[in-house]
């Protein structure tokens, strides 16, 4: 039987740029030990966004997350124009 990590589980879905470190962080939260209840990705992601480097944000972001400041939302649409563009050349 394979071993499942966290990564492979992002791996397996086309994420793999995203660091191992924002995996990790948003895994933590959905495991929370303690808590009762399992915390859903998306809610996890919100939790941790703060604190997840740029870079990862423009890959794990979601047109669901209207939590996501005016700021922070413009520059992931710069950042996917741009790769959008470069996937083209």
């Amino acid at each position: 039987m394979k071993h499942v990590t966290h990564y492979s589980v992002f791996e397996a879905q086309g994420l793999t740029p995203v660091s191992q470190e924002t995996v990790d962080k948003i895994f933590d939260i959905m495991n929370k030990v303690g808590s009762g209840t399992m915390t859903d990705y998306h809610e996890a992601v919100k939790a941790v966004w703060p604190t997840i480097p740029f870079r990862d944000k423009a890959l794990i972001y979601n047109p669901a997350y209207t939590w996501v400041d005016a700021e922070d939302l413009k520059k992931i649409k710069a950042v996917s124009r741009f790769s959008n563009i470069k996937s083209m050349i």
